[in-house]
């Protein structure tokens, strides 16, 4: 008898453990499923913000191409350079005053303008920049340093000679527009500052503990780390984020996405690459972060199933006791 109604209770306590069980892979499927889909929205959608912001760096600096367009093609200016008021200094000291004045209110009304440097080819004229008074160019040396087979790329990172030559700090820029006339007489620089491209990086949010980032084509970087929320972005200093990385490197596409390991944890890698300027803003991202909402599903199921199972068991063993007496 004994032995009966322990395996009536063990059946008894099995029959309602069967639902439990089903509920058990009721979910797991729904938490595979909430996984899924919450990665695939939160991938789709931080890409298009990682896009949307290589957008609005590519008209940041579409506005910067066009004020140093206007330095180019000025009349007056390119009366200065071919020499056209050598014998008039007077004028050309005018022209220089007025020239000085207009570079100044350019740097005053962009945000994104860190400096201005017109920079004649004849060592015998004077170069107007925003950071110095009037003095030679070394328009020979800016251009043997940069120039790749006679011609200026029209969007680089550096000028080291001219940095040294007016003692500029290079962590003041991070980009650098240069343009040229035909003539070749002259080559307009606009530096683009880094403290504006910052401001812009702590404007975006992907998620406590996300890194954000701003690389240059030839791997300059400037990087944030979103903090708690509703915090401001914290600066990355003394290390790059994302471009010494292999998966930064062999991101082959304009823009992208893909799972990678940075110091050992797992991270979704974002990344746009401007086709003005070769430049890309990236993100990684925790994956806790993008399956974060799905983990309360899982927590909620194995809580669901423990409270089921132990219930089960109860009312098992007390059914089983009744049938005994």
């Amino acid at each position: 008898k004994k032995g009966f109604v322990f395996g009536i209770r063990n059946k008894i306590i099995i029959c309602f453990l069967v639902p439990v069980l089903f509920m058990v892979l009721l979910g797991a499927v729904s938490y595979q499923k909430a996984a899924d889909g919450m990665s695939t929205s939160f991938r789709e959608t931080a890409l298009q913000t990682m896009q949307m912001a290589t957008e609005y760096m590519d008209v940041s600096e579409s506005f910067i191409e066009s004020e140093g367009l206007k330095y180019v093609v000025d009349p007056e200016l390119e009366r200065y350079f071919i020499g056209l008021y050598n014998s008039d200094p007077v004028k050309a000291h005018m022209l220089i005053d007025e020239m000085k004045t207009r570079i100044l209110a350019s740097q005053v009304g962009n945000p994104f303008i860190s400096n201005i440097h017109i920079m004649p080819r004849s060592d015998k004229l004077q170069m107007i920049s925003t950071k110095t008074k009037a003095q030679p160019g070394i328009y020979e040396e800016y251009t043997a340093e940069l120039g790749a087979g006679g011609e200026l790329a029209k969007w680089g990172d550096r000028h080291d000679a001219l940095d040294a030559y007016l003692e500029i700090d290079p962590s003041e820029y991070i980009m650098t527009c240069q343009l040229e006339p035909q003539s070749k007489k002259v080559v307009v620089i606009i530096d683009i500052k880094a403290d504006a491209v910052f401001e812009f990086l702590q404007g975006l949010h992907l998620g406590e503990g996300s890194f954000l980032g701003f690389v240059t084509s030839g791997g300059r970087e400037l990087a944030v780390q979103n903090t708690e929320t509703r915090q401001p972005n914290t600066r990355v200093e003394g290390k790059t984020i994302f471009a010494d990385q292999d998966f930064y490197r062999n991101a082959s596409e304009n823009s992208g996405v893909s799972e990678v390991n940075y110091e050992g944890e797992s991270y979704l890698f974002f990344h746009s690459r401007s086709e003005r300027t070769g430049a890309s803003m990236c993100a990684l991202v925790p994956m806790h972060i993008v399956t974060g909402q799905a983990e309360s599903i899982k927590n909620i199921t194995v809580i669901g199933v423990l409270l089921s199972s132990v219930i089960a068991i109860v009312i098992g063993g007390v059914i089983a006791s009744g049938i005994r007496r």
